[in-house]
């Protein structure tokens, strides 16, 4: 079984952009990202797989508040302003195929940490085992 307050301290110190954020709302999301990885294929990495993939989705949910909830906010940032802020973003790229998974989380930088973890594992490569 996962230790969520292993999890949540790794979660602070990888994704300090949502210091503010509540423990609550993070210890939620740990229960449904941590259910979705397999902790034998992670190993020592799964805390920090599943602290990443938190905070993609946090990510995520961000970007979809600053886009007042039009779900405008998808894809990676593809251009940025200072002044009057404007951000830009590209398409999901998601897509059915072989890892459909890569490019949803391709979106983020936490998305893309997660993915260079589970491409390390040895058990997993590209794929993950459930």
């Amino acid at each position: 079984m996962a230790d969520t307050a292993a999890i949540l301290s790794v979660f602070r110190v990888v994704a300090g952009e949502f210091a503010t954020t509540a423990d609550a709302t993070v210890e939620a999301w740990i229960s449904i990202e941590v259910a979705r990885l397999s902790a034998s294929a992670f190993g020592t990495a799964l805390n920090e797989a599943v602290a990443r993939r938190v905070a993609h989705e946090l990510t995520l949910q961000t970007r979809n508040a600053a886009a007042a909830g039009s779900g405008a906010a998808v894809g990676g940032v593809t251009s940025a302003r200072t002044g009057d802020l404007s951000l830009n973003y590209g398409g999901s790229g998601l897509t059915v195929g072989s890892d459909a998974e890569a490019a949803y989380y391709q979106q983020t930088n936490h998305g893309l940490r997660y993915l260079y973890l589970r491409d390390s594992r040895p058990t997993i490569g590209p794929m993950i085992l459930r």
